[in-house]
């Protein structure tokens, strides 16, 4: 027979780590609350690429992981400050502002954790909220700290963020465009335009990149930066992603039919996408389907992504080149790769980000970070594409200097299909 003291800690306890759950949590902050303490601040603590690394290296690797985490925050912490586990691979702190500090959490994961007899180094997104700063419960202060923490995610891995009142009108209008984004998918009002890549001796067009765009009920674009993140974050991308490589391979089937041989397409595909485990059969399907040469198929991951734990990447990427599927990195020179690491992910083409190109030719040391990706690539047999040509100036600089490939607006904006077709009959001939 279970005792109601049993009951209680299931309910307000979390089993695993010995530490109060998300309702105990919310209680903590309630009485907080009541007894009228403002200076107090919560933070939300999320360990990045949690939920990869529990796949990779097992669930029960990932508990000792977060066994370790719960006591380096227990030695870290005054005994004053309540932890407690959220979410699957999120800790709550509350405490007094001195205490719950981003500086001071961030400091707790700058040592590697000792896991396993192997150390395991961590980076942790925070979102924090001021109690000044809320109005309403302890849910309501939880969902406030909750969107800080959303907006930490939203960039670069490892940063923090505060809640401030004007969150909340953000988040319902993120909310609101993720209502329209689904509606939009669903009723087929996205589209895809392509930007055409041209060879810099022939300025003939030898490839296209494949780019999803989205006209609102009003007529108006809605900028890929707003709505990407969005169907990131909701797991839209999985089904938007495999929908545009589709379009795109059968819109290449047709640039076929209309006697375009051996035009390259280029598709982006996102870090949700590539960890999907149904991405190699979305591949194959789509192949399948639209009957084109695999190698004329060009899938494009970011340095970022590149950056993941080696074996899953180098495996992924064998089985695309198995199939014949080519792979660029995109945005090079962004990241960190390694040489050694680069050499091994035996990927096709590099393809430098444009914030190098758009400074190459006022700043020398653009102009350097350039020539070096260049010789770089060149070292290990890839090929390089430069994104971003806007002036003459730009393509004869690079051209110059040994690139082969460009694409920007100095030769074409992203165009939709008839416009595109009649663009590469009239640049090639």
């Amino acid at each position: 027979m279970i005792l109601f003291g049993q009951l209680n800690d299931h309910a307000y306890n979390d089993q695993l780590l010995g530490i109060p759950n998300r309702l105990s949590f919310v209680q903590s902050i309630d009485a907080v609350i009541g007894v009228g303490r403002k200076d107090d601040t919560i933070a939300l603590i999320d360990i990045d690429h949690f939920a990869p690394l529990n796949d990779a290296l097992g669930h029960n690797y990932g508990d000792m992981l977060l066994a370790a985490v719960t006591a380096r925050l227990r030695e870290s912490l005054p005994p004053e400050a309540i932890i407690a586990r959220v979410a699957a691979d999120a800790f709550g702190v509350l405490g007094n502002d001195s205490i719950v500090s981003p500086e001071r959490l961030q400091a707790i994961f700058r040592s590697a954790f000792r896991i396993d007899n192997s150390d395991h180094q961590l980076s942790v997104s925070i979102g924090l909220a001021r109690l000044t700063e809320i109005d309403g419960n302890g849910s309501d202060a939880l969902k406030c700290t909750n969107i800080a923490l959303s907006r930490a995610k939203e960039g670069p891995r490892g940063e923090f963020c505060y809640f401030v009142r004007d969150m909340e009108l953000h988040t319902r209008n993120r909310v609101r465009l993720l209502q329209d984004l689904r509606a939009a998918f669903d009723q087929d009002r996205l589209f895809v335009v392509y930007q055409p890549q041209i060879g810099l001796a022939t300025r003939r067009v030898i490839g296209v990149e494949a780019l999803l765009r989205w006209r609102n009920d009003q007529g108006r674009f809605v900028p890929p930066d707003q709505f990407i993140p969005l169907a990131e974050n909701s797991g839209m991308i999985i089904s938007m992603g495999e929908w545009v490589m589709r379009t795109a391979c059968l819109g290449l089937r047709k640039f076929q039919r209309e006697g375009i041989e051996n035009l390259r397409m280029a598709v982006n595909v996102s870090v949700n996408q590539f960890r999907h485990p149904q991405f190699l059969a979305s591949v194959d399907a789509v192949l399948k389907e639209s009957g084109i040469d695999p190698k004329l198929l060009e899938l494009e991951i970011t340095e970022s992504i590149a950056m993941l734990e080696y074996e899953f990447m180098l495996g992924m990427i064998n089985q695309l080149k198995s199939r014949g599927v080519m792979v660029a990195i995109d945005d090079f020179g962004t990241g960190f790769s390694s040489l050694s690491y680069l050499e091994r992910l035996n990927v096709d083409r590099l393809k430098i980000d444009r914030s190098f190109i758009s400074q190459m030719t006022q700043a020398n040391s653009s102009q350097r970070i350039v020539e070096t990706i260049l010789q770089l690539g060149h070292s290990l047999d890839l090929s390089i594409i430069a994104e971003g040509v806007e002036t003459e100036e730009q393509a004869a600089a690079l051209h110059a200097i040994g690139c082969e490939e460009a694409q920007g607006f100095l030769f074409a904006k992203p165009l939709e299909v008839n416009d595109l077709l009649a663009y590469i009959k009239s640049t090639n001939t």
